[in-house]
């Protein structure tokens, strides 16, 4: 067994090594905000800076626009969850900034030097990491520590976590892995009692704050919610609206958002680009050559075997008239995590820009990964079992050695 000061010292490297890694891929490519990165750093730019929500300059000085609009007013639809996340460091950066000024009063900071960008990026790689830590201690409730620091270690290095952690963390995906492992955390652990589903609500909100689909992880304790209480109607309707309630006040943000820039409570870009849903496009999602989920992580195809494998002989044992009676809880987590699963699956399918072509894998999916890992701690503990920890190290390294080469092939080309 290892020891428990070891593991963290095995999270503390994998914390240096991104950091040291975003570093060097800052200074070969001479900036770390890309792509939707810009809008989500503009919220946190603007904030700390103008205290406002004015884009504008934001937009025109990150490329996004080609001259500042009247009165700076850009809308934007992009979530600010993540954005939130990284106003802390980044007005203590502001601080810092401004103490220097002190010193040498001829220097100036615009909000979108290094320095800045380094803040963004060091939040998401302490929540990505912690994430991670918080993935172990989770699983290890369920298996040996061993097999659950080899299954944490893999969903890190051999997946597109990896990516999104440690090569371009300044994105929403560490942040969308960060809130979902919480979720998933505080509905594996706590009573269930009214609290339980007010907080489960409330996390379920942040969650969709940063990613707007993650919303649909409030579909695991509204199942649990039905499959428990379904006898009793006054319990399960205020169980239901406590979840609608905390879930209301963690979307808050979002919802005051679209307020301010289009004068609605709900609008969602997602639904402009428009859901093919009789013509989900499944196959492409996950063999596709270029980013297909499967094709390109094969890790997520073996945690996917996994909760099947966990699955399928409990339900051979199992009294399929008493099912819901009979199964243990245990048993249920593999099904939450395959259903929560497809559910992703079928909803990125269905999006007519499916093809995600800015994406190292299938970014969206990075949300399951803390239900994933149950699978793929299921399958470690079969290859520990039968070829030792050794040669299970050697496997792991091996898929890592692939998932690095297919980084690297990626920023090549893309």
């Amino acid at each position: 067994m290892v020891k428990d000061n070891s593991k963290k010292y095995i999270f503390l490297i994998f914390f240096t090594f991104s950091l040291v890694l975003f570093t060097l891929h800052g200074y070969f490519t001479k900036t770390s905000v890309f792509a939707d990165a810009k809008f989500y750093y503009s919220y946190t730019r603007s904030l700390v800076f103008d205290q406002n929500l004015l884009l504008g300059n934001e937009f025109f000085s990150l490329g996004l626009i080609e001259k500042i609009p009247q009165n700076q007013f850009a809308p934007i639809f992009y979530p600010p969850g993540v954005s939130i996340f990284w106003i802390p460091l980044f007005q203590m950066t502001f601080g810092f900034t401004n103490l220097v000024k002190l010193i040498v009063p001829n220097l100036t900071f615009s909000g979108f030097e290094p320095i800045f960008e380094y803040s963004a990026a060091l939040t998401n790689i302490f929540l990505g990491i912690f994430s991670l830590y918080l993935t172990f201690k989770i699983i290890s409730r369920y298996f040996s520590e061993k097999v659950s620091l080899l299954a944490a270690i893999a969903l890190f290095l051999t997946t597109n976590l990896f990516f999104y952690i440690a090569v371009e963390p300044i994105n929403s995906h560490s942040a969308s892995f960060f809130v979902s492992t919480l979720f998933v955390l505080f509905f594996l652990t706590r009573k269930k009692d009214a609290s339980y589903y007010l907080i489960l609500g409330l996390i379920g909100g942040v969650a969709g704050s940063v990613r707007t689909q993650d919303l649909l992880i409030l579909s695991l304790p509204i199942i649990e919610i039905i499959l428990s209480h379904r006898r009793s109607l006054r319990t399960l309707v205020s169980y239901s609206l406590l979840l609608a309630f905390g879930c209301s006040i963690g979307f808050s943000p979002q919802i005051l958002l679209w307020k301010y820039f289009y004068n609605t409570f709900w609008y969602s870009p997602y639904f402009e680009i428009g859901f093919s849903f009789l013509k989900p496009q499944i196959l492409h999602v996950l063999f596709n050559i270029q980013n297909g989920l499967f094709a390109t992580t094969p890790t997520v195809f073996i945690a996917v075997v996994g909760l099947i494998m966990q699955s399928i002989p409990m339900f051979k044992r199992s009294n399929i008239l008493n099912l819901i009676k009979d199964l243990s809880f245990e048993f249920w987590i593999y099904i939450y995590a395959l259903f929560y699963f497809l559910l992703q699956l079928y909803l990125v399918s269905s999006w007519n820009e499916y093809t995600q072509g800015g994406s190292y894998s299938i970014r969206m999916m990075v949300t399951t990964y803390p239900l994933l890992a149950f699978g793929l701690a299921a399958v470690t503990e079969r290859v520990v079992k039968k070829i030792g920890v050794r040669y299970t190290i050697y496997i792991i390294g091996g898929f890592t050695i692939l998932n690095f080469f297919s980084i690297l092939n990626y920023l090549l080309k893309y």
